[in-house]
């Protein structure tokens, strides 16, 4: 589900400050859309060009509410170049967060192009011209938010993307999204389900069987196997703890006589998103170490 920048990172709809988009940026963003969208018909058929031009109009008329442009015969790129031109500040980055998810979904493209140069290029734009913004995992952040701003984060979707933990991935910006949304216990538990998962993706690339179905019994059989260190463990399984009971901590600030109420402070989930976030990308980076050397060194 496409949602847009705005909305995901304010959604209570107190919009983003950025200031006016210059005729600079405006330029460079709409040409790097537009050659990305051209180079599709050069490398596949001209309706694949067309055809994703035509669903990324619609989806901007979906998400932003954006009017449909008048055509005759069938997409226009023309007209959606004049079309982007028209917009500025919040809607324009709204406009371009939505082509960036669009563009990181769809296997064809994805196929077809080198997205990660695509992203890298969209980035440089947006830091050359002082706005805060970085295309990151498939998605446009705010790149001010002291979170992202943690290297540790940004590495950490980077590299579940590059080693192929899918899911462990998909649980990690669950986790972002749900703590910008102001889902703070939901946000706890997806950073608990995100270190789940790459554990149980180590597993299942080293074709591993733990007797029981508890994070303690995978954790050893990953170090009896050699694929984590012995001294890791105990780190580890406490980390594992710590998530697991974060999310039912109650409010310090709550009043009394509110015991129904189950609130969950900021700084706890930032805690629990930056230590998965450095577990992972520990476990991720070890585990190819792993695979490249056949063992660790205790």
């Amino acid at each position: 589900m496409i949602t847009t920048l705005s909305k995901r990172l304010n959604p209570d709809g107190i919009g983003l400050s950025y200031p006016n988009t210059t005729r600079k940026l405006k330029n460079q963003i709409i040409t790097i859309i537009m050659d990305c969208i051209e180079s599709l018909s050069s490398i596949g058929s001209g309706r694949a060009s067309l055809g994703f031009a035509d669903d990324y109009y619609h989806e901007l008329c979906r998400v932003i509410g954006t009017d449909i442009y008048e055509r005759e015969y069938g997409p226009d790129l023309f007209n959606l170049k004049i079309h982007l031109d028209k917009m500025n500040g919040e809607q324009f980055f709204d406009a371009l967060d939505v082509f960036v998810q669009m563009v990181y979904l769809d296997e064809y493209v994805g196929g077809r192009i080198d997205i990660a140069l695509l992203f890298k290029e969209i980035n440089d734009v947006l830091k050359n011209n002082g706005i805060d913004l970085k295309v990151i995992d498939g998605k446009c952040w705010r790149i001010s938010d002291p979170m992202i701003q943690c290297e540790v984060i940004s590495l950490a979707f980077e590299e579940l993307k590059r080693f192929g933990f899918t899911n462990a991935q998909q649980d990690l910006i669950e986790a972002f999204d749900h703590f910008k949304g102001g889902n703070n216990p939901m946000a706890i538990l997806s950073a608990n389900k995100a270190l789940e998962s790459t554990i149980a993706y180590l597993l299942e690339r080293f074709d591993l069987h733990p007797s029981k179905d508890k994070m303690a019994s995978k954790i050893e059989v990953l170090i009896h196997n050699g694929i984590l260190p012995s001294w890791y463990e105990s780190s580890l399984t406490s980390l594992v703890k710590v998530l697991q009971v974060t999310s039912i901590i109650r409010n310090r600030n709550g009043g009394h006589g509110t015991s129904d109420e189950t609130a969950v402070e900021d700084c706890y989930v930032q805690y629990a998103i930056d230590s998965a976030a450095s577990a992972i990308l520990f476990l991720v980076r070890l585990t190819n170490c792993t695979i490249n050397h056949d063992y660790i060194k205790e």
